[in-house]
C-alpha cells in the first residue's frame, strides 16, 4: 500500500517538473526574440504629396481630355484637343508622345488618315506626368480612320459644281438667248484635275465645240439644245447638262466700213475722157474699168436661203451721185445662206469725174434682198482724191 502511494507521488512530481521545464523554455525563447530590433515601417506612398498629385492628375486624364472634335478615340479623323493638356490641376507636368508620328504628331495636331482603300491605323498616345521626383504614364489607344471617299469623286464633284452657265455662254447674255458662239475654247480641265468633254444634242444647231451656231429659220420657233459636259478623273465620271435656247435672230445687213480698193488706190475715181473706152467714154490709166471702194460689213441670215446683193448708191462730196452695181463679194463664211458671216464687196465700175484733187465726203448705201424683205445700210467717210496716170 505504501509502495503504491509512493509511486503515485513520484509520477505527479515528474509531470510538474516537465511542465515547468517546458514553460521555462518558452519564456526564454520569448525573451530572446524581444532582444532583436523591430523592422522599420514601410513609408506610406500616399504620404508623399508629389505622388498624390501625379496620381490625381493621371486619374483626371480621360479620353475626353484629348479627343478634340472627334466623337471618340476609336474614330479619329480630325486633330486632337489643341493644345493637349500640359499641366495637371495638381501641378503635374504632362508630356505627350505618339508611337507613330507619320499618322499622329506628338502634339496631336497633324492627322494623316490612311488612303482610300487602306486599313485604319492604330496609334498609342502616351502621357508622361511628372512632379518632383515622381513620374508616371498613361496610354491612350487611338484609331485613325482611313479615307472612305474616293478623292477622285471629290475632285469630280468640285469641278462639276464649278461649271456654271457663265463658264460656257461666251458673249451671249445667257444660255436662254444664244445667237453667238459659246466660250472659245470651252472648259476642258477642271481646277481639281478633272477632264471635261462636251457633246451637243443637236450638232446641226450647236456644234460639240460650241463655235458653230445655226439658229432657227426666221419666224420659226427657237431651237432647244442640251449641251452636256462629261467630267472625268481616274475611274470616276459624272455629267452636267446645260439647256441652250438658240434664237432665230432677225436677219440683218450692216456696212461697217468703206475704203479704197487696195489694188487701185492710186487712181480711184480719177477719170479721163476717151471715146474709145469700153465704158462709154471714160477710163483710168491703162484699165478699161475702174474699181471703186471696198465695202465691209456683217450679216445675219436666218432664212436658210441665199440672199441677193446688192443694189447701191454712192453720193459724192460734190453733190452728185451714182448707182453702183455689185462687182464681186468675198464672204466669211463663203456662202450667203450661212447663218452668220462677214462680207467684203468691191464696187464698180464707177463713172464719176472729180473736177480737182481734194478731200470729199463719200456716202455709200447698199441693200440686201432677203426673202422676207430688203435691208438697207449706209456708211459715210471722208476721202482724199488725186490722179495718177500711167
Amino acid at each position: 500500500m505504501k509502495t503504491t502511494i509512493l509511486v503515485a507521488k513520484t509520477t505527479t512530481r515528474n509531470i510538474i517538473m516537465l511542465f515547468l521545464i517546458a514553460l521555462m523554455i518558452l519564456v526564454k525563447a520569448s525573451c530572446s526574440k524581444s532582444d532583436e530590433p523591430l523592422p522599420e515601417p514601410k513609408p506610406n506612398a500616399t504620404g508623399n504629396p508629389d505622388s498624390a498629385a501625379v496620381a490625381a492628375d493621371k486619374a483626371a486624364l480621360v479620353d475626353a481630355s484629348i479627343k478634340g472634335a472627334n466623337p471618340d478615340l476609336a474614330h479619329i479623323t480630325m486633330p486632337l484637343t489643341n493644345p493637349l493638356p500640359s499641366l495637371g490641376a495638381n501641378g503635374s507636368a504632362i508630356v505627350w508622345k505618339s508611337n507613330n508620328v507619320s499618322v499622329i504628331s506628338n502634339d496631336g495636331q497633324t492627322i494623316v488618315r490612311p488612303a482610300y482603300g487602306q486599313p485604319n491605323a492604330n496609334v498609342t498616345m502616351t502621357a508622361t506626368l511628372s512632379k518632383g521626383n515622381v513620374s508616371d504614364s498613361k496610354n491612350f489607344a487611338l484609331t485613325v480612320l482611313a479615307i472612305t471617299v474616293n478623292p477622285d469623286s471629290v475632285a469630280v464633284a468640285a469641278d462639276k459644281a464649278a461649271l456654271v452657265d457663265a463658264s460656257i455662254k461666251g458673249a451671249n447674255p445667257d444660255l436662254a438667248h444664244i445667237t453667238m458662239p459659246l466660250t472659245n475654247p470651252l472648259p476642258s480641265l477642271g481646277a481639281n484635275g478633272s477632264k471635261i468633254t462636251w457633246v451637243s444634242s443637236d450638232t446641226t444647231v450647236v456644234s460639240n465645240d460650241g463655235q458653230t451656231i445655226h439658229g432657227a429659220t426666221y419666224g420659226d420657233p427657237d431651237k432647244i439644245v442640251t449641251f452636256t459636259a462629261t467630267i472625268t478623273k481616274g475611274a470616276v465620271s459624272d455629267t452636267k447638262a446645260f439647256i441652250l435656247t438658240v434664237f432665230a435672230e432677225p436677219n440683218s445687213f450692216k456696212i461697217t466700213d468703206i475704203n479704197w480698193n487696195p489694188g487701185y488706190a492710186d487712181f480711184n475715181l480719177c477719170w479721163i475722157e476717151d471715146s474709145t473706152a469700153v465704158d462709154g467714154g471714160y477710163y483710168s490709166g491703162s484699165y478699161d474699168y475702174v474699181s471703186g471702194f471696198n465695202v465691209l460689213g456683217t450679216y445675219m441670215n436666218n432664212t436658210n436661203q441665199s440672199i441677193n446683193i446688192f443694189s447701191g448708191t454712192i453720193w459724192y462730196g460734190d453733190g452728185t451721185s451714182e448707182s453702183i452695181p455689185y462687182l464681186m463679194a468675198e464672204l466669211e463664211p463663203r456662202e450667203w445662206d450661212t447663218h452668220r458671216g462677214a462680207f467684203q464687196t468691191i464696187t464698180g465700175p464707177l463713172k464719176h469725174k472729180y473736177p480737182a484733187p481734194g478731200t470729199y465726203h463719200i456716202k455709200i448705201e447698199m441693200t440686201a434682198d432677203f426673202p422676207e424683205g430688203k435691208i438697207t445700210s449706209s456708211f459715210e467717210k471722208d476721202f482724199p482724191f488725186y490722179c495718177k496716170f500711167f
